[in-house]
């Protein structure tokens, strides 16, 4: 049955004076749920009008994450969403079979300096680490699950022309047009370099379980935890859901959410087949035991 979602816009005000970031939701909005509000009373606030103006912060300038807080009806749709790429369709979830992954780094020479080396580790810690991966970097390409090529536009054509991967060629060519189509907008000195540039593939999954993330040096810090999500299954969602996941970009540090979706995701129950049928009644089986856990425990533990 089509899911009719509400739709709500979340506008974040910064403070200058104490530098706190509010997410602009109020307990009586229909995608908030009074009992999840009741049991985690102890960790969010809300002024006399009901909007909430506290609650977990998951990194210093990011709005409060109350992603635990919503309807399970709204969690479930977004579950659908990353997972499916859509509601009510034919695709099926893709999975890693281990939360145990190799990494093969390819880096162009010259091109970066240690800081950002040290921002993708950062930014690894941020997401994957947190939801329970264990990475371990790899010095062949062939004996990764997880592959990031780092580069100029030019370096990352040439690994994408010898990976025979269309669509990616076809993604940074449409970037690179609209680049220049905007130019005007641009100082005439302006490296295209600092406009992000990311994209997850999935060229060789099919025959080699394997996932690139090809991504320029603006990429590291615009989008690059949110391709990681998209690399282990959960892919961008446009719901408004507190989640790194969220094509807003307000969210680098896991959120409830994230942690919801991939504990579910990665559950030794979850379909092998994953389609929309089999994610919906695995959901009715496990999310609320899975949710009552993060709750009680902490979403990290």
């Amino acid at each position: 049955m089509k899911i009719i979602l509400y739709f709500l816009q979340i506008f974040v005000i910064s403070t200058l004076s104490t530098n706190t970031v509010y997410a602009a939701i109020n307990k009586s909005d229909p995608i908030m749920d009074a009992y999840a509000i009741d049991l985690q009373a102890e960790h969010f606030s809300f002024n006399k009008d009901g909007n909430l103006v506290g609650g977990p912060i998951r990194e210093v300038g990011e709005p409060v994450d109350y992603s635990s807080l919503l309807k399970e009806i709204y969690l479930r749709s977004g579950f659908e969403l990353t997972l499916l790429g859509c509601n009510d369709c034919n695709k099926r979830a893709r999975k890693f079979s281990t939360k145990n992954l190799t990494l093969f780094e390819d880096y162009e020479e010259n091109f970066f300096l240690q800081q950002k080396l040290d921002d993708t580790k950062k930014i690894k810690q941020a997401s994957l680490d947190l939801l329970g991966f264990n990475i371990d970097t790899v010095t062949n390409p062939s004996n990764a699950k997880l592959v990031i090529v780092l580069g100029s536009k030019n370096y990352l054509l040439k690994k994408m022309t010898a990976n025979s991967d269309k669509f990616a060629i076809e993604e940074i060519n449409l970037w690179y047009k609209t680049l220049g189509e905007q130019r005007f907008l641009w100082l005439m000195y302006l490296d295209k370099s600092v406009i992000p540039f990311c994209y997850v593939s999935e060229k060789k999954w099919a025959t080699d379980k394997q996932i690139y993330i090809y991504l320029n040096t603006s990429g590291i810090d615009d989008c690059l935890s949110q391709s990681f999500l998209a690399a282990i299954g959960l892919k961008p969602t446009w719901l408004n859901i507190p989640s790194i996941t969220d094509v807003r970009k307000e969210y680098k540090v896991a959120t409830f959410a994230d942690v919801l979706y991939s504990r579910l995701l990665y559950h030794d129950e979850f379909p092998s087949n994953g389609d929309l049928a089999g994610v919906i009644k695995f959901w009715k089986k496990h999310a609320i035991s899975t949710w009552q856990e993060l709750v009680k425990k902490g979403i990290y533990n």
